[in-house]
This record gives structure tokens, C-alpha cells and sequence, in this order.
């Protein structure tokens, strides 16, 4: 039984201390490629189908051919998720990333790059649990979010710099803070790394056009839906936000983060808010679990390492 997590990279499983891409790729040199990234609840991918639609999506929009199919890939993931699974406890998960470049000669002509860069991977993840319950603070970047006319929104490509430098600008002066990014009009985008809702004069608006619609907030779509909670994909100004009496930030290790304050505004009374609540009723059931409690128990970031768990049949599933 393998004892350290294997990564599958073009037709390779091979353990992750040995997994390596060419300095020449143009993923490396050109952040010329396009990832994506879920979770398991209870070891199972969670709407892989929805993360593949965006996976292949962003692949076509950028022109990339991955050279799998489809059904291809959903084997891959099998594969390396059987191959891991086991050398975790049964109540941890792990993400699966899914990653691919344009090719591996980045000298070549861009037509002909070579063979494209196909990678699968599943490392355990660890959740900020006490956040779910204590809220998150954000501020605002001065970093905005890169503009449709220069990038679709819609694509996750490895075109992520100024999110970085957002998160960067944003931790420097308040370690503990999340960084929020605006558009260039001024109306709320995304985080570095999440989306964010509010309600906003009794509908739960979240940002449309200008930020990466992520999974958990579609869920949280659906749910609302269920619910009869009126939802909209709109445009959202930090004085709505500001004002709001209930918000939130969504992102796929954690689903539902409440935000406690913005910008040095107290946001909302009650921390997760009643709404929230009601909304994670219904995201327990899709995924199959309490998720604040399995993170709370088994993936709390901030509670003593524990010591690597014996495998186990449950953990085999």
C-alpha cells in the first residue's frame, strides 16, 4: 500500500514528491492553461459534472485540446482518488485539481506546442472552522478584478496574478483579512479565492458578469430556490454590502463563510445569520452531511495535528 499521495500526470501516477512539470511548459512560463478544483463529501466528488462542464469550458474557450475525453477523465479521477483515498480517515476529504497547459514546448510554434500538460491530484485540505461561527472579515483591494473585455470572467485559467496581489495588498496590513475585489465601475466582483452574497432589500444578490460563478454559490442557488428565498445574479456596490443585514462568502473546501464585518463595518447582528441558517438545512442534504461539523471535528485548520490515520475499509470506499 502506497504510503505517500500519488498525482496522475499525463498517463503517469506518480508520488507527489516526484511530480514535476517542464520548466519550458507554457503553463509555467505563460500561465498559458486552465485548473479547476473540488472537494469530496463523504470520499465523492461533489457536482463533478458541474466542475467538469467548467473545466472543459474554460479548456475551449482558451482553444486547449487536454486529450482526454470527458469520460476519460472521470476515470482518471476515479483512479487517483482510489489510489488515495486510502491514506486518509474516513471522516477527512480531500480536493481533486484538475489542471492543464497549452503544451510543453514553449519555444515551439503556438499552434503546435506539443503534448498538453494533463494533471490530477487530491490533497487533503484543512478548513478555517472557528469562521464559520465567528464570521470573516474583508476588505477592499485596491486591486481591481480584470474586466470581461480583457479576460471572460467565466473561464478559470491560470490568469490569477491579481488575485494574488489583492490578497497580498489586503494580508500585509490585516493579516487576518479577507481580500474583496471591485470592478472597474466600482460594483463588488469576488474575493481572491471565493464569491461573496448579501441581502439587499429582501433578495440575496450576488455579483453577475464581472467574477467566476464558483459551485458553492450555485448551490446556495439551488437551495434558495428550494427554499422560496428570493436570489438574483446582480450587480452589488460595497454600499449595499455595507448595509446589509446578513452576508456571506461561498468557496468549495468551506461552502458558507457568514461575514462579520467590511471594511471596518459590522455587518449584520447575528453571526451566521438566519437566512444562512436556513440555507444550510438544504446544502447539508446535497452534500450528504453536516459540513460545519465534519470541519469543526476532522478538517479544523486551527485545532493540534493529529497523527496519520490508519486506513481503513470506510476509507477505501
Amino acid at each position: 500500500m502506497a504510503t505517500e499521495r500519488l498525482v496522475w500526470i499525463n498517463g503517469e501516477m506518480v508520488p507527489a514528491s516526484q511530480a514535476k512539470v517542464s520548466i519550458f511548459d507554457r503553463g509555467f512560463q505563460y500561465g498559458d492553461a486552465a485548473f479547476d478544483a473540488m472537494r469530496t463529501y463523504n470520499h465523492r466528488p461533489f457536482r463533478i459534472e458541474d466542475y467538469f462542464d467548467r473545466f472543459f469550458g474554460s479548456l475551449k474557450s482558451l482553444g486547449i485540446d487536454p486529450g482526454v475525453t470527458r469520460e476519460e477523465l472521470r476515470a482518471i479521477v476515479e483512479k487517483v482518488l482510489a489510489a488515495n483515498l486510502p491514506l486518509i480517515s474516513e471522516h477527512e476529504e480531500v480536493q481533486v485539481i484538475l489542471r492543464c497547459t497549452r503544451g510543453a514546448d514553449s519555444k515551439a510554434d503556438i499552434l503546435t506546442p506539443g503534448r498538453p500538460t494533463l494533471i490530477v491530484e487530491t490533497p487533503q485540505f484543512r478548513i478555517d472552522a472557528p469562521a464559520y461561527y465567528d464570521g470573516v472579515e474583508l476588505v477592499t483591494s485596491s486591486v481591481r478584478r480584470f474586466p470581461a473585455e480583457v479576460a471572460s470572467p467565466k473561464a478559470k485559467t491560470h490568469f490569477r496574478l491579481n488575485n494574488v496581489l489583492a490578497e497580498l495588498e489586503v494580508k500585509q496590513h490585516s493579516p487576518n483579512a479577507r481580500a474583496l475585489m471591485l470592478d472597474l465601475l466600482g460594483n463588488v466582483a469576488e474575493g481572491s479565492s471565493w464569491n461573496v452574497a448579501a441581502l439587499v432589500r429582501g433578495v440575496l444578490i450576488t455579483p453577475k458578469n464581472n467574477c467566476l460563478e464558483g459551485m458553492a454559490m450555485r448551490t446556495v442557488y439551488d437551495c434558495a430556490r428550494k427554499l422560496g428565498i428570493p436570489m438574483s445574479y446582480d450587480d452589488l456596490t460595497l454600499f449595499d454590502l455595507y448595509n446589509s443585514p446578513e452576508a456571506f462568502i461561498t468557496g468549495t473546501s468551506n461552502g458558507m463563510l457568514p461575514v462579520r464585518t467590511v471594511d471596518g463595518r459590522v455587518v449584520g447582528t447575528k453571526w451566521p445569520g438566519p437566512l444562512q441558517e436556513r440555507l444550510w438545512v438544504e446544502y447539508d442534504k446535497i452534500a450528504g452531511l453536516n459540513v460545519r461539523e465534519q470541519a469543526t471535528k476532522y478538517l479544523n485548520a486551527k485545532a493540534p495535528a493529529r497523527p496519520v490515520a490508519t486506513p481503513s475499509l470506510a476509507a477505501t470506499r
